[in-house]
């Protein structure tokens, strides 16, 4: 089984898209954190939960359960 360079450009492209998902997500939640300062902890532990869900079916389906620095990196970039 050799390495397919095609189907990784495929996940890191996918994991920046995540990435920008997240960070979308984030700027939506911030303005309701400024209208409701006292959920902001309730917000803030959401948008974690669904990010690290969101990641964990995203790794497991796409990567095939495997850890890729890459995917991370490219999650962090696209968040960024």
């Amino acid at each position: 089984m050799g390495v397919q360079i095609s189907a990784q450009m495929v996940l890191l492209a996918q994991s920046v898209l995540l990435g920008l998902a997240a960070g979308l997500l984030y700027d939506l939640l911030r303005a309701l954190r400024l209208r409701l300062p006292r959920l902001t902890w309730m917000l803030d532990s959401l948008y974690c939960l669904a990010l690290a869900v969101g990641a964990f079916l995203f790794l497991l389906r796409c990567s095939g359960g495997e850890l890729r620095l890459y995917a991370l990196l490219g999650a962090g970039c696209g968040a960024a």
